[in-house]
């Protein structure tokens, strides 16, 4: 995966943790990873070889296992696992202007609703 395939799956990881209630601040990290590595002008496939990727500010050994996973196109667990957690409707909301995480998910605790079709 190229830096921004990268970044982008680190977005969607910190908002699927978001849609689940994680903590803020982990799903903050996932953010600030994204947008670190669209942003850095290192090459981030040098430093996933010479194993830097830890070395970036921000960016904790957990991320860094994950970056590196997702440079080498290797599997990501984590990102499935968090895939299968969360009803696909929920996602389709996000689209919806004004809808971010935190507000489908109150909207889906609150009505028991998962599909567009149901907030409709």
């Amino acid at each position: 995966m190229n830096r921004n395939q990268v970044a982008d799956a680190l977005q969607e990881i910190g908002t699927l943790l978001e849609l689940l209630g994680e903590n803020p601040f982990k799903t903050r990290a996932y953010g600030n990873a994204a947008r670190l590595l669209k942003a850095m002008d290192q090459d981030l496939d040098d430093l996933v070889e010479n194993g830097q990727v830890d070395s970036l500010k921000g960016i904790g050994k957990a991320l860094a296992e994950k970056i590196t996973l997702l440079v080498r196109d290797e599997p990501l667990p984590y990102l499935e696992e968090l895939r299968s957690q969360v009803a696909p409707g929920l996602l389709e909301w996000l689209r919806i202007p004004g809808l971010g995480p935190k507000k489908v998910r109150a909207i889906h605790q609150a009505l028991e609703i998962s599909s567009l079709g149901e907030l409709e």
